[in-house]
């Protein structure tokens, strides 16, 4: 479950730790990520108070063992120059970091990668998947690492390969979408994410099937966008979910020839059949 830290924070400052975290420690569920509620490039003063929040953020972080916090790196500077705003981002980065690191929660940078995010913007930022790998570098803190959106990283110019040279160790967090391959890159919109498919442009089983393989240990989030399910009930769109999250998690078993000859069903229609009788 990914966790609306903002809502939980207010919750703990009226209440306390524990009563705020009591719904969600009963259910008994994993936290995977959580937006961290704070802005990197604001004025120092507004900075600096959100800091201060952020050790409640962190304590509430620990209690409910979640995953990790997650940073999404604005695409677009405002006042300041592209190395100014890098800097800017270093320290803070770094400063966070520190405060969380002391309670054993990761921090996870993201990409967005979106063109219409900086069509307005003064000073275009940090919106390829090359760049972001340079500002985690640049941090160079232990408890920093990318958290991986397979949707973000293709529209920033990524592909596999340059995913593969990035140690699977500081990939803290993954969320899966797919691109369809008649897709603009250059007027992609967040509403043309889809689930993963093996006719997309984008192979998120192999994605996943080597961060397994090098022991990744974070959450794993499918993400499309919503009008995927248009018009689909809710255990429909569970079901259609679930069956890609089984693929990508599972690893395809070699098929020789005289199987492949004769059987009729794909790997995914197995899958969706083994689904639906569950």
């Amino acid at each position: 479950l990914d966790l609306d830290m903002a809502a939980l924070l207010r919750r703990a400052v009226r209440s306390d730790i524990d009563t705020a975290c009591r719904f969600v420690s009963s259910a008994g569920i994993r936290l995977g990520e959580f937006e961290l509620p704070i802005t990197l490039n604001a004025p120092e003063t507004d900075f600096q108070a959100a800091l201060k929040q952020l050790d409640l953020v962190a304590q509430l972080a620990k209690s409910l063992n979640a995953g990790c916090g997650r940073i999404t790196i604005a695409p677009s500077s405002e006042g300041v120059t592209y190395q100014e705003n890098f800097e800017l981002h270093r320290t803070r980065i770094a400063a966070i970091a520190d405060l969380f690191g002391g309670h054993g929660v990761p921090i996870g940078l993201a990409l967005a990668a979106s063109p219409a995010l900086r069509e307005a913007a003064e000073q275009p930022f940090i919106h390829t998947s090359e760049d972001l790998v340079t500002l985690v570098r640049t941090v160079g803190h232990p408890q920093v690492g990318i958290a991986l959106d397979t949707w973000q990283w293709f529209v920033g110019g990524g592909t596999l390969e340059s995913l593969q040279t990035f140690p699977a160790a500081n990939i803290v967090a993954v969320r899966c979408a797919d691109i369809a391959a008649d897709v603009d890159l250059s007027t992609i919109a967040a509403g043309q994410r889809i689930l993963p498919d093996t006719s997309g442009l984008i192979d998120c089983h192999a994605i996943v099937q080597h961060l397994l393989q090098n022991d990744f240990q974070g959450p794993l989030t499918l993400a499309p966008s919503p009008t995927t399910f248009g018009g689909q009930s809710r255990e429909l769109a569970v079901k259609q979910a679930r069956t890609v999250l089984e693929a990508l998690i599972n690893p395809i078993a070699p098929v020789n020839d005289a199987e492949e000859s004769s059987a009729d069903d794909s790997i995914e229609e197995v899958v969706a059949t083994d689904v639906v009788r569950e």
